[in-house]
């Protein structure tokens, strides 16, 4: 046909949305503007999900926008075995498997600047710093007609093998390691920086034509915007169309395809040389029902990560039907409600027409030319005739041009916080069982954490050999509050009394990141359990935990010695650790029995951070999960023959706890104590099976040469697996 003129986006897109496209004249501009029917581009939901497919389509993107990709090479899963115990007593060796891919995702089909945040069945990979959450490690081609090929992919498929990609802006996975997607290739998306600064309507659109082999001219188009995306296999017909949803775009005939916005002063003033003399000059009419009552704009919502927003217009007291449009373009809600209302607004004015009947000077005018009445209103024309020596012409009213950001919500999304990872801190220790379970092995407990918010995880590594070898054991996890929560006492608590509320200590600390917390607790919830912390080397609990400043509390209301921790209670310095016990974040790792009384060196490794950078320390194993406790209430009684029966309660490994009086559970193979009555270094020694041991006179006598008046009596509990454990001692003075 010698002229096609496009109506409204509605008509071409499925939504009423939109600016109304002008003539494009010639049947040599159909052929090179429009493909056959069938093919459309993208909606938003074609941005979100990757794909591994044959012909599927790279988009070409632009300005700053979230797109997924297309998996085009991949070497498959790699397994990694990962063993751990061992040993004489060590119950067997656990071998446990982790898995890795490496692959190529295909971005964008033009050359892009580079690539900010990367996300992961939704959640945040890679940070726009470049600090990835999983381990792995990723390269960026950006798409330069003079990149070379990848070196793995050289190296698995062969140089013969492995195309460069020139033109195509994609990234290479390396080792990423899959624990976190359930061992599978993860959906992932990129915020891809297309452009140094926001592109023109006009640049867009120039660059669709050159890609589809047209050239166009664009005059003004200087709407910018922050991100747009485009398959490359749909008609330019469709951007033409899509970015007029944007803007009030036109286009006019000719022998080249012309675009221009409101930024072009085009308008024909109707004065009496373009009139028909004796002619009725024009009538408007109007339309009714075919305007819309609201309209729902769909667009990529910049602060949310990108995510599908919508934003809604409509017209008070109009009833009717409710028109939906979304398009693949990144804005802030504002902006969407904008152009939301200005569709609408159009949609409304375009319900009026009007008949214009012009002189002969009027042959030249086309659909898409503007004029312009003698009260000023403005017409766009969409149909020309020549009819009884006359030209007639039908034309919409021109609306005012784009209304600009409104006063919008985006509303809540769940999205993946970027903060800074800051320097990776932790500490390796033995404890008391503190789980509620009582271990067979030595247990290293390990707690780790990062100075900045954004602290996620960090692999752990042991060493039994001072670092000639390394095994990986897991990874120490961060949570929301960036890792377990730990620091410094900067203060020494005295020594108290273990068996009531130390309610005239107080210890401060300071944790090491801003993101960590600590909040007071009901006595109760102390009582069961809550608050357990680790301070130096003693178990406490606290009740109230006060913020004195940034990152630093001042901690009342304790119990001390928690845990059978007596032995610490006197020796604490201001600057020893602090580490909140009850963190899930808290990482065990059981070792062989073997370990006991030898160097064990740990080792995490952060993400993005090498072997050699990372931070260690050495652990001299004690198997203090294994130690009996030591025993309590120990008293000394004179028999009538000059005995001394001396007695104590045992404690369990098994339950910390005295409910009703009785004696808890035992928790070892036999019941056994070692116990040494001594006066200085003269000493009488033995080994006994209940909490009681009787020392006769004549023992006494052998050993000390007289009945003493005081002695100092130590007991300890015996584990078949490692012997004897803390001791209890006292002095007694026996009243004969």
């Amino acid at each position: 046909m010698a002229t096609l003129v496009l109506t409204t986006i509605g008509a071409i897109v499925g939504g009423p949305i939109g600016a109304g496209i002008g003539a494009i004249a010639g049947s040599a501009i159909d052929g090179m503007l429009f493909a056959p029917k069938g093919r459309s581009g993208p909606r938003l939901d074609d941005l979100t999900v990757q794909s591994s497919a044959y012909g599927v389509p790279h988009p070409r993107l632009y300005g700053t926008t979230r797109a997924a990709g297309n998996v085009i090479w991949s070497r498959g899963l790699a397994e990694t075995a990962h063993r751990s115990g061992g040993g004489k007593r060590s119950g067997g060796r656990t071998t446990t498997y982790s898995y890795s891919a490496s692959f190529a995702v295909a971005i964008s089909a033009r050359p892009i600047v580079g690539i900010g945040r990367i996300w992961a069945d939704g959640k945040l990979l890679r940070g726009a710093a470049g600090d990835m959450t999983a381990e792995g490690s990723i390269r960026i081609y950006t798409g330069s007609e003079t990149q070379a090929a990848d070196a793995l992919i050289v190296a698995a498929e062969g140089a013969a093998n492995a195309p460069a990609y020139r033109g195509l802006a994609y990234a290479v996975f390396e080792d990423l390691q899959l624990a976190d997607f359930a061992n599978r290739i993860p959906n992932l998306s990129f915020e891809v920086i297309s452009d140094a600064a926001p592109p023109t309507l006009a640049a867009i659109l120039d660059d669709l034509a050159v890609a589809a082999g047209v050239r166009i001219t664009t005059s003004g188009l200087s709407t910018p915007l922050p991100g747009f995306a485009a398959a490359t296999n749909a008609p330019l017909s469709t951007w033409v169309a899509t970015l007029g949803e944007l803007g009030d775009v036109r286009a006019l005939g000719g022998t080249r395809v012309h675009l221009h916005d409101d930024s072009v002063e085009t308008d024909i003033v109707l004065d009496g040389a373009w009139l028909v003399e004796g002619e009725n000059r024009y009538s408007i009419a109007c339309r009714s029902g075919d305007a819309p009552a609201s309209v729902t704009f769909g667009y990529l919502d910049i602060a949310r990560d990108y995510q599908a927003g919508t934003q809604r217009a409509f017209r008070p007291g109009a009833a009717g039907r409710e028109d939906h449009g979304s398009l693949p373009v990144a804005f802030s809600a504002g902006a969407a409600k904008g152009a939301a209302q200005t569709m609408l607004q159009r949609l409304w004015a375009r319900r009026e027409t009007a008949e214009f009947r012009l002189g002969y000077r009027a042959l030249s005018l086309q659909p898409g030319d503007r004029l312009r009445d003698r009260d000023g209103r403005r017409w766009e024309i969409r149909r020309t005739a020549f009819e009884a020596m006359t030209i007639a012409l039908e034309a919409e009213p021109v609306t005012s041009g784009a209304a600009g950001d409104a006063a919008a919500d985006g509303g809540r999304a769940e999205t993946g916080a970027d903060a800074p990872q800051g320097e990776t801190h932790f500490h390796a220790f033995e404890l008391p069982p503190i789980a509620g379970d009582v271990p067979t092995a030595p247990r290293l407990w390990i707690a780790a954490g990062g100075t900045g918010s954004g602290w996620r995880r960090a692999e752990i590594w042991l060493s039994g050999d001072a670092g000639a070898s390394w095994s990986s054991v897991g990874m120490a996890s961060g949570g929301a509050s960036g890792g377990v929560p730990m620091g410094t006492a900067l203060s020494a608590l005295p020594s108290a009394d273990p068996t009531r509320w130390d309610e005239a200590s107080a210890l401060e600390v300071e944790l090491i990141s801003d993101a960590m917390w600590l909040e007071s607790r009901p006595a109760l919830s102390v009582l069961a359990g809550a608050n357990l912390a680790l301070v130096g080397d003693e178990l406490i609990q606290f009740r109230s935990a006060v913020p004195i400043a940034p990152r630093r509390f001042r901690l009342s209301g304790l119990l001390r010695a928690r845990k059978a921790s007596e032995a610490a209670i006197a020796a604490h310095a201001p600057g020893e650790r602090f580490i909140l016990l009850e963190s899930p974040a808290l990482f065990p790792v059981d070792l062989s029995p073997d370990t006991i009384g030898t160097d064990v060196t740990v080792r995490l490794v952060p993400p993005g951070t090498s072997a050699a950078d990372s931070p260690q320390t050495v652990c001299r194993v004690a198997g203090r999960a294994l130690l009996p406790l030591s025993p309590v209430h120990g008293a000394a009684r004179v028999l009538a023959d000059g005995a001394v029966a001396f007695s104590w309660i045992r404690r369990s490994r098994a339950g910390f706890g005295w409910i009703d009086g009785a004696d808890a559970p035992l928790g070892e193979e036999r019941e056994g104590y070692a116990v040494r009555c001594s006066i200085g270094d003269d000493a009488v020694t033995g080994e006994v099976s209940e909490a009681g041991w009787t020392l006769s006179a004549s023992e006494q006598t052998a050993a000390f040469g007289t009945l003493p008046a005081t002695v100092r009596l130590e007991v300890r509990q015996l584990s078949a697996a490692v012997g004897a454990g803390a001791p209890f001692a006292a002095d007694f003075i026996l009243n004969r």
